[in-house]
């Protein structure tokens, strides 16, 4: 899940994260907004299953997410 783009979403971490220990209900009611319910249902299911890397896919993926910070770095 830590890769799956539709599982990382910023959130306060002052009054949510802490206070609130992520105040999940409000969380997901706007997760759904954001990706859909469909998508939700997705992660719901994915959350069980084991992913396994190899150590290339982990290289790929850092090279990925690299580019894609660069690309946030330039607009």
């Amino acid at each position: 899940m830590r890769f799956n783009e539709d599982n990382v979403h910023k959130q306060c971490n002052r009054k949510c994260n802490m206070a609130l220990s992520g105040n999940l209900l409000a969380y997901r009611e706007r997760l759904i907004k954001r990706i859909g319910i469909n998508r939700l249902n997705q992660l719901d299911t994915l959350k069980n299953v084991p992913v396994h890397y190899t150590i290339t896919e982990v290289k790929d993926l850092i090279a990925l997410y690299k580019f894609k910070i660069n690309n946030l770095k330039i607009k």
